[in-house]
């Protein structure tokens, strides 16, 4: 009988790099899972703590070396003329106080949602809270991208947008999921890198689930 593996698991090696780099002796596996453990609390407590100060993040890179601690933080901003980076010392203190170390953080301001999925995920929960309706939302993240088209790089790169909506939207009866397309996404071909993420809207009609997928091509 066939067993089927998640294509995930297969792309992580070949396009979607792992966001930990350190090395540990493959011997010592309590130091191997301790690590491990670690990494992901540093993870979820810097999304957390920059989502409180109403700051929208990624998931950090976090490398570990003979010599330091290092995370590599990539920050949204919608004006780029506007990058400032609040609490970095209460930040830079919690971070050290946890992993008893000294820390060197490196901020990367990003100025396009497109950059990754979880941004475009939040872009649309904004939206929807806005009352604006799912297909005016996405017709307006094309015409956002055609308009980057010609400037930007990563956007040349980009082979489709995908998201889908699912609840009780505008408060109707039943329960429905809406799905929106752009290009290709192909969720099933190893060599294609796709950017994904889930959201959730919370808004007076009910809860609505949102996912997005964002497929690049390998330019």
């Amino acid at each position: 009988m066939g067993h089927l593996n998640h294509v995930t698991g297969l792309q992580i090696n070949l396009n979607n790099k792992w966001l930990s780099k350190w090395s540990v002796d493959i011997k010592n596996k309590f130091i191997y899972s301790q690590l491990i453990a670690q990494d992901l609390l540093i993870q979820q407590f810097i999304l957390q703590f920059f989502k409180k100060i109403q700051l929208q993040t990624i998931k950090p890179i976090i490398k570990r070396t003979y010599n330091g601690f290092h995370i590599f933080l990539g920050i949204y901003f919608e004006d780029s003329n506007a990058f400032s980076y609040p609490k970095q010392q209460e930040f830079q203190y919690l971070i050290e106080n946890f992993v008893k170390t000294k820390i060197f953080i490196y901020y990367i301001p990003i100025t396009t949602y497109f950059y990754d999925a979880q941004l475009l995920s939040n872009y649309i929960v904004k939206e929807i809270n806005n009352n604006k309706k799912p297909l005016m939302v996405f017709k307006n993240i094309i015409k956002k991208k055609e308009e980057l088209l010609t400037n930007s790089l990563l956007i040349q790169k980009i082979s489709g947008i995908k998201y889908e909506i699912a609840g009780r939207i505008k408060g109707v009866d039943r329960a429905r999921t809406q799905k929106f397309l752009w290009g290709s996404v192909s969720l099933n071909k190893i060599s294609q890198k796709i950017s994904y993420a889930k959201n959730t809207v919370f808004t007076k009609e009910g809860t609505l689930g949102i996912k997005v997928w964002i497929a690049f091509n390998n330019l």
